[in-house]
């Protein structure tokens, strides 16, 4: 016989003692058909973060989950055992080992007993906790999959009392969709490839089953919905179900509803996000292929969630509709939804959350839901603008959700008015965030920058990360990267579709030092590019299947390193260059058949362009103008040739270029951003390359009429279209203000834009002090050439 561990949960009692929050014993208000507080009732208060709540119900109980920083920048899974009456009965349950990141979260309830599901990031691994039916703990921590391979997206449901829990596994560019079963005791059955490798990404997955088979859900990096039936034993019955015929779908959710599966999701093909829905039927028949409206109210609504109850669909979201500006302060996120009967007609929707009064901003996020047979529990993140600690856990429970008879509302909408604003927060608060660098691996984005979190602040500088999709949600806050004893500065980084290579300077070891990635920011393997020399500058480029690493050492040469997809360096010859044009600033660019290295020296820009085998095919030549006045340099390269941007300082200060072809050849220095003296300056340009012109972005500062002291400062961007009509051969369009008028940056000082492109739309990122902090932090811009603002505002 099998002994298992079990951890007894101290706060459990049955009495009146327990902790409420039942809405009984709350203020309330009428809405529809009941009773609730309107910005629900703490679940949990902790310091740091608590967010990404998942609810499951025995029938009886309920159990939820989230994830929690209270011990930043440790992380750790929690729960709490609330009963159906909304009397708190356990709080803070540890259910899973210290970590750094988590990859989801879910729990399953097969009656008897919850299980909790998660993915563990550095190393990957898929773990979970099999809990009692009173909230005692049984198996803690459950290796379900463990290797040497990228799992991600794990989520479960529970068929004839067995949990059945699927993932995605990535390997070698490849993805692949995994599931197992386990019984009761936390025993695990055989792992069986459910799908097997394809180069498509299968991501946000979900899963549901009729007691019979299972539907599983997923987007793709295309914007179409992907879908596929099995059968209990996880044998294949159809991999292939078109959900929709639609573009720009992303984050689906799917119940069972005795009838039909119901498949709902976030939709962009009316500019701003909306959510749409889809029946199945149990054998994989699609019957709304033109799909269900479910909500395209006014403003974006995001982040779906959906159960069945009273034999109808419960579907919730939250819902930007009531922002007069998605960044705009004092205005809100909330938490709305609607009901959906089993023949596909959809009722108003209606509000579930409301503003606080006499509050600066309040919003609701990561909505979950679960109904227990009598009554439904919602929870969702809290963000409250006045609290200084972090984000909170909120919950209701309630015998009915309905409309409001006063609310009338319409689920037409007016018009397809994009955000007037789209900064959103990269990073928020720990510390300070400086000089971000972006990459991209083909689907989403790699934020790294320097962190001085540390309690030693400047003595003690480390590199950390972000990652960012593409649709810019902010994934995995707070990757460690570098966090070595000393001070590490400058962080670059470059994708591919495998791995991401970052680097650093590394002050106290006088050492060039960076980490082999993977596509969520797990280091793969320490790379050590050069030690006991003193490095000025870097840049890394990709040639082929290979990162390039070249830099500037104290005697002035050009060093150069290269970088294979499984951290093997290997050093290349130092690269000649006359004495008299070393120095700093280096960057490097790639255009196929050519590397054009840059520089700044005695306030020139000086190249060099080399052959993809590293051969030099032009030596050290100056690219601006001959006035001395050039700084900054930034350089992409195109389809024929190469861009060159740098600040030029001669009478103002303004932001220059220059064309160069493959071979080098130069056209004449035109200006993309022009200054005036004593007013406005340009500087710190960035240049990618957006697969049919270049996007520069730049720093503007503005000074007051008769002030040299700086008032406020902008991150703008303009595209250079080669072959247009101006002397120079090229057209420069109107620039425009990626920072903007934003309250997250509220005293306006934004600087060092880095920006990398991937698909159909870059990252543009930078530096800035924070809204109502005296701090620097990241922020981003979702940027698509063809709609310019895409990404709202969206706090994690």
């Amino acid at each position: 016989m099998r002994v298992g561990i079990i951890v007894f949960c101290s706060l459990f009692v049955l009495n009146a003692n327990a902790k409420e929050f039942n809405f009984h014993y709350f203020p309330q208000r009428p809405v529809g058909k009941f009773l609730y507080s309107p910005s629900g009732i703490p679940l949990v208060t902790a310091p740091g973060d608590q967010l990404l709540p998942s609810i499951a119900s025995d029938g009886e109980n309920y159990f939820a989950i989230w994830e929690d920083s209270r011990a930043n920048p440790i992380r750790a899974i929690y729960g709490a055992l609330i009963n159906g009456q909304g009397v708190l009965l356990c709080q803070d349950i540890v259910l899973s080992n210290p970590a750094f990141q988590f990859d989801r979260n879910k729990v399953l309830s097969n009656g008897q007993k919850y299980l909790a599901i998660w993915g563990e990031i550095n190393p990957q691994k898929i773990a979970g906790t099999l809990i009692a039916k009173n909230g005692t703990v049984i198996r803690k921590h459950i290796e379900i999959k463990q290797g040497n391979g990228d799992y991600f997206s794990p989520t479960g449901t529970v068929l004839s009392s067995e949990f059945i829990i699927i993932w995605v596994e990535y390997a070698d560019g490849f993805y692949s969709l995994h599931g197992t079963r386990m019984n009761g005791e936390g025993l695990l059955t055989g792992e069986q490839t459910l799908l097997p490798p394809r180069r498509e990404p299968i991501r946000s997955v979900q899963i549901a089953t009729n007691g019979n088979t299972f539907l599983v859900v997923w987007d793709q990096n295309d914007g179409n919905l992907g879908g596929a039936l099995f059968s209990a034993d996880l044998s294949p019955l159809n991999t292939s179900l078109i959900l929709t015929n639609q573009i720009r779908n992303r984050d689906p959710n799917v119940v069972w509803g005795g009838k039909h599966y119901l498949v709902v999701w976030e939709s962009d093909r009316r500019e701003e996000s909306d959510i749409y829905g889809v029946r199945v039927t149990p054998d994989g028949q699609v019957i709304d292929l033109e799909n269900l409206p479910i909500s395209i109210a006014e403003g974006p609504q995001s982040q779906p969630q959906i159960v069945w109850a009273n034999n109808t669909y419960m579907v919730i979201w939250r819902d930007d509709r009531n922002r007069k500006d998605s960044t705009e302060p004092g205005t809100e996120s909330h938490i709305f939804g609607t009901q959906v009967s089993a023949d596909g007609s959809v009722e108003g929707d209606f509000p579930i959350t409301e503003k606080i009064p006499h509050t600066i901003s309040y919003s609701y996020d990561y909505p979950a839901i679960s109904w227990n047979g009598s009554k439904f529990m919602l929870a969702w993140t809290t963000n409250n603008a006045d609290k200084p600690n972090g984000l909170d856990i909120s919950a209701i429970v309630a015998s009915h959700l309905g409309r409001s008879k006063k609310g009338n509302l319409t689920v037409e909408k007016k018009g397809t008015k994009l955000p007037r604003q789209a900064v959103f927060a990269i990073t928020r608060g720990n510390g300070e965030q400086f000089f971000p660098a972006v990459a991209s691996d083909g689907m989403e984005f790699l934020v790294v920058y320097k962190d001085n979190r540390h309690p030693q602040g400047g003595l003690h500088e480390d590199i950390y990360g972000t990652t960012v999709d593409d649709w810019g949600r902010v994934k995995d806050p707070w990757i460690p990267i570098a966090t070595n004893k000393g001070g590490q500065d400058a962080p670059v980084i470059r994708g591919n579709d495998n791995r991401y290579l970052a680097a650093w300077i590394d002050k106290d070891a006088n050492a060039l030092k960076g980490a082999l990635m993977n596509r969520k920011g797990v280091i793969l393997k320490p790379v050590d590019l050069v030690t006991g020399r003193t490095v000025y500058s870097f840049d890394i480029t990709q040639v082929g299947n290979r990162f390039v690493v070249i830099w500037f050492e104290r005697d002035g040469e050009l060093m150069t390193a290269s970088v294979d997809n499984e951290g093997n360096v290997i050093q290349l010859p130092p690269l000649l260059v006359p004495a008299m044009t070393r120095s700093n600033g280096i960057r490097i660019a790639t255009q196929g058949r050519s590397l054009l290295v840059v520089w700044e020296s005695s306030r020139k820009i000086f190249g060099l362009l080399l052959s993809s085998a590293f051969e030099v095919k032009k030596d050290s030549f100056v690219i601006s103008n001959n006035d001395n006045m050039a700084l900054h340099p930034a350089v992409a390269g195109g389809k024929n040739g190469f861009l060159v941007a740098w600040q030029q300082s001669s009478d103002v200060t303004s932001v220059a270029g220059k064309l160069l072809s493959e071979n080098g050849e130069a056209s004449q220095s035109f200006i993309i951003a022009t200054g005036t003296y004593n007013e406005i300056y340009h500087d710190f340009p960035d240049v990618i390359w957006t697969q049919s012109n270049y996007l520069v972005t730049w720093a503007t500062f503005t000074y007051g009429f008769d002030s040299r002291d700086k008032e406020s400062t902008y991150i703008f961007a303009a595209h250079v279209l080669p072959g247009g009509p101006t002397d120079a051969g090229v057209l420069v369009t109107n620039a425009f203000n990626v920072s903007g008028q934003s309250p997250l940056t509220q005293k306006l000082e934004n600087n060092h834009p880095r920006a990398s492109f991937s698909g159909s739309q870059a990252l543009i990122v930078w530096q800035g002090l924070a809204d109502r902090r005296n701090e620097y932090n990241i922020f981003g811009f979702l940027y698509r050439p063809d709609k310019k603002v895409w990404r709202i505002n969206v706090p994690y």
